[in-house]
């Protein structure tokens, strides 16, 4: 999943609310003020991340592009909602040992 920065209302606010869902900063971000969209990565059970893009980042030239096989959302609300679903995915998908 992901949105462009000038979808969203505060990029401080949507930062806040992504770490309030469990999601990390990935190392693979570019520079916050350099940001043109934010990305998701969930992996297995554990792993959620969020990912500044850069224009670059968001090129439809597979060779750079972050976005290819993500869906964007055009409104915040939507995109959080739908990280809400895939961390409680995430949750009742875990094997307890």
């Amino acid at each position: 999943m992901y949105i462009l920065k000038k979808d969203v209302n505060c990029l401080d606010n949507l930062v806040n609310e992504l770490k309030k869902n469990g999601l990390s900063h990935s190392e693979y971000s570019c520079n916050k003020r350099n940001t043109f969209a934010i990305a998701t990565h969930f992996a297995g059970t554990e792993i959620r991340e969020f990912i500044f893009l850069s224009e670059r980042m968001c090129s439809p030239d597979p060779k750079f592009s972050w976005i290819t096989s993500r869906k964007q959302y055009n409104s915040e609300e939507e995109f959080l909602a739908k990280i809400d679903e895939k961390v409680k995915d995430q949750i009742k998908n875990r094997k307890w040992v």
